[in-house]
C-alpha cells in the first residue's frame, strides 16, 4: 500500500461528529461525483477507486439519511485494470445536495463552498480530511522529495482548501496543471502538520520518524564533510610549511634561522600531518615550554616570508 493510500485508509476510520460528517461528505461529493439524469430518474454517484473510500462515502450517507444506496464495482479496461467503486445514491439526490447547501432550486448547483459555511474548526478539517481522500495524494516519506497536494477542477474550490489550510499555517499555495488546479505544501513539517490536522495520527508517527532519520543523517553527512574539508586543510597547510622548509634548506640558509624557527621546523618535519592545536601539545612535550596556536602560526608565516625570498 502506498503513503498516500495508507493515510487515506486511516483517515476513513476516524470517527465524527454529525457536522464533521456533512462536511467531510460534502467534500467527497464535490470531488468525486457526478449528477444523473435520466429515464430512471435522478441520482448521485460517487466513484473510487479505493474500496475504503466508497465505504467511508456510503457510511456517511447512511448515517446522515434514509436513502436507498447501490453499489457498483466496475473494472478499467485500459492500464492496471483496477475496480472502480460506485455510490449511487437512487431519487434523492438532488435532496442530499440541497440539505449539504450543494444545490439550490435558484442557483442550481454549487461547485464550492464558503469558508462560512463551516460551523466549527473540526468542521473544517473534516471537509480538509474528505477533499484529501477524493483528490489528494502525499509523497512516501521514504523520498527526499517532500510534497501534499489536492486536485481539483475549480479555482474557487482550491482557493478554499487553500484557505482551510493556511488557517493552520501550512503556507499552501495553488499552481494550474493541465484541466486541474492543484493546492500543494513541500515543507516536511508543514506536510506533518496536515496530516495531523485531519487525523492521520500513524502516518504522522511514521513520516516523522523518516524525516528524523533524514536529517540525522544529513546532519552527519554535513559534519563528515566538514570533518574532511578541515582535515584535507590541515594536510594543506602541513603540505606548504614543508616546502617552505626545504626551500629554505635547498638554499643552505637552514643554519641561519634563529632557534624559535627551527624548534618549529623540526616539529613539523617530525609530525608532518599534524594540525596546529596537535603541535602546541607536541612543543610543550618537546621543549618543555607553552606556546598558543597563534604564535606557531607566526613563526611558520615568518618561515615562509623567508621561503619567498629564495623564490625569487
Amino acid at each position: 500500500m502506498s503513503f498516500s493510500k495508507f493515510v487515506k485508509h486511516e483517515v476513513s476510520q476516524n470517527v465524527l461528529f454529525e457536522c464533521c460528517q456533512r462536511s467531510q461528505l460534502s467534500a467527497l461529493i464535490l470531488l468525486s461525483s457526478t449528477l444523473v439524469i435520466n429515464n430512471k430518474g435522478i441520482s448521485l454517484q460517487f466513484s473510487t477507486e479505493n474500496s475504503y473510500i466508497a465505504k467511508r462515502v456510503w457510511q456517511l450517507i447512511k448515517d446522515l439519511y434514509e436513502v436507498e444506496l447501490k453499489l457498483d464495482v466496475k473494472q478499467k479496461l485500459r492500464f492496471n485494470k483496477s475496480n472502480i467503486y460506485q455510490v449511487s445514491i437512487i431519487d434523492e439526490g438532488l435532496t442530499i445536495l440541497e440539505d449539504l447547501e450543494l444545490y439550490s432550486p435558484k442557483e442550481g448547483l454549487i461547485d464550492h463552498l464558503k469558508e462560512s459555511h463551516f460551523k466549527a474548526e473540526c468542521c473544517k478539517r473534516a471537509y480538509l480530511a474528505g477533499a484529501f481522500m477524493a483528490g489528494g495524494s502525499v509523497n512516501s516519506p521514504a523520498t527526499s522529495n517532500y510534497h501534499l497536494e489536492v486536485s481539483t477542477n475549480k479555482l474557487e474550490h482550491s482557493q478554499l482548501i487553500q484557505k482551510l489550510m493556511n488557517n493552520i499555517n501550512l503556507n499552501a499555495k495553488i499552481v494550474e496543471r493541465r484541466n486541474s488546479y492543484v493546492v500543494y505544501v513541500k515543507a516536511a513539517e508543514k506536510i506533518s502538520d496536515f496530516l495531523r490536522a485531519i487525523g492521520s495520527s500513524n502516518a504522522v508517527m511514521e513520516f516523522e520518524e523518516h524525516r528524523i532519520q533524514r536529517d540525522f543523517a544529513n546532519s552527519f553527512t554535513r559534519l563528515d564533510n566538514c570533518e574532511l574539508a578541515n582535515e584535507v586543510k590541515v594536510i594543506k597547510a602541513g603540505q606548504k610549511q614543508l616546502e617552505d622548509i626545504q626551500i629554505i634548506e635547498d638554499a643552505n640558509h637552514l643554519d641561519a634561522m634563529s632557534e624559535i624557527h627551527m624548534e618549529v621546523i623540526e616539529l613539523r618535519r617530525d609530525f608532518e600531518d599534524y594540525s596546529l592545536n596537535e603541535l602546541v601539545v607536541e612543543y610543550k612535550k618537546r621543549y618543555g615550554k607553552n606556546i598558543t596556536k597563534s604564535g606557531l602560526n607566526h613563526r611558520f608565516k615568518r618561515i615562509s616570508e623567508i621561503a619567498d625570498k629564495f623564490k625569487r
